[in-house]
């Protein structure tokens, strides 16, 4: 067995390029978006054609066809949704529009949230999925942990030195 005597380690230095920048790996990370304060100009919150612009998006993003996403939003709302349906909520040319309840459903079936998201972009909110959402709660527990640590720092500055034990008495 060779001896590991004499065997030098390289130690790694700050310019060392296997180390990850902290800075860099932060501004390479995707952003949560803020969205936009609501417009207030009147008719600016009527979405009727860009409900059904971000309707067909929504479709165009996901791997099922219009057939399949009535297929599976039947089986989510145990009520019959046919393809037809969906054209007619689609088309621009149409009067009907996709009630409200669906909404859920189409999302779940098209495999996407682009319609809740683009929706809730217009009044000012944002949609997070089940990760981001996560992700969220664990940079309000990172930031409650630096809270606390500043304020046991600040106790424990104000604190007077601790007697020595051990001593002589």
């Amino acid at each position: 067995m060779p001896s590991q005597r004499g065997k030098r380690y390289r130690r790694a230095s700050a310019a060392d390029n296997t180390q990850g920048d902290l800075f860099k790996m932060v501004e390479a990370a995707e952003q949560v978006p803020v969205p936009a304060e609501p417009s207030r100009q009147p008719a600016s919150l009527d979405l009727t054609s860009r409900i059904r612009r971000w309707t067909n998006e929504a479709i165009e993003q996901s791997v099922f066809s219009r057939p399949q996403i009535a297929e599976i939003m039947s089986d989510l709302t145990g009520r019959a949704i046919t393809k037809p349906m969906i054209d007619t909520w689609t088309g621009e040319s149409r009067t009907n529009r996709m009630p409200a309840e669906l909404v859920p459903a189409f999302c779940v079936a098209v495999g996407n949230a682009h319609l809740l998201q683009q929706m809730a972009a217009v009044m000012g909110a944002l949609v997070m999925d089940t990760q981001q959402a996560r992700l969220a709660r664990m940079g309000q527990y990172a930031l409650i942990t630096v809270m606390a640590q500043e304020q046991m720092r600040a106790l424990a500055d104000n604190l007077p030195p601790l007697p020595m034990f051990g001593g002589r008495s």
